[in-house]
């Protein structure tokens, strides 16, 4: 059904760990031209997933013809962990007929001079299509994803939602507290952007829940770049840039605050 070795283990570890911090199980396409797509939203359906590994993230890629099944991703993910620096990992999908049934393994071979395999069994589950929203971005503003981490993880340390807010001169994050003086601010001025884009003279800003974005920061690790864009009470994009042919972004949606 499908074959292929991953050219950067640590870049594809790093996203499934981050993936595996807001959904149990995920669906999982492939096709022969396309790769490997995930497409998920959290339990809450606060967040949205999509992970695409392309062809070329792959040292060798054979996929004769497209499917589509479930991936427990606690599994998965302890499997991943496992790997060590020098290994290469190699995924194998194939069906199993055990009597009238028919079953769909994962396999996963790390290869060294010592090779390691590990079978999960597929889940036959369904899940309902989920479609990309078409969303109209105020600003758009890269990072160092280090930056923007560290930022969130201050955050934290405050409350439990953020401010977002791009100006002309620069992206601010921000977290207060309501009843005392306790607050937090980071700025990122656009001479420290690789990218910065706005849209008119308003101040472009929402709030978030930072529990959600603690985990969405976490492929940054392995990214080279992220890619944030927001606008006015609709979702934030997080899209983060890997040297691979891989790509990660998170829709998250906003935080309406309570009169």
């Amino acid at each position: 059904m499908f074959k292929g070795t991953i050219k950067d283990l640590k870049v594809f570890r790093g996203c499934i760990e981050g993936i595996s911090e807001l959904t149990d199980e995920v669906p999982v396409k492939v096709d022969p031209k396309e790769g490997l797509r995930i497409l998920a939203m959290d339990p809450a359906h606060v967040a949205l997933i999509d992970f695409k590994v392309q062809p070329d993230a792959f040292k060798d890629y054979s996929c004769k013809e497209g499917f589509n099944t479930t991936l427990d991703m606690e599994k998965f993910k302890s499997r991943l962990q496992s790997a060590k620096k020098t290994e290469e990992l190699s995924l194998h999908i194939y069906s199993l007929q055990e009597g009238k049934k028919e079953k769909h393994i994962i396999e996963l071979t790390f290869l060294e001079e010592i090779k390691r395999k590990f079978k999960i069994e597929l889940i036959e589950d369904s899940f309902d299509e989920i479609k990309v929203p078409d969303l109209d971005f105020k600003a758009v503003v890269e990072i160092n994803p280090q930056v923007f981490s560290d930022a969130i993880e201050d955050a934290l340390l405050v409350q439990d939602h953020v401010y977002i807010k791009v100006t002309d001169e620069a992206l601010i994050i921000s977290a207060k507290s309501k009843d005392i003086e306790d607050n937090m601010e980071t700025t990122i001025y656009k001479e420290a952007c690789t990218k910065f884009e706005k849209k008119g003279k308003k101040d472009v800003i929402s709030m978030f829940a930072t529990e959600y974005l603690q985990d969405i920061v976490k492929p940054g690790e392995v990214a080279d770049s992220v890619i944030i864009s927001i606008g006015d009470t609709i979702p934030i994009k997080v899209e983060y840039k890997f040297s691979q042919a891989i790509s990660l972004i998170y829709l998250l949606a906003p935080r309406i605050e309570s009169e």
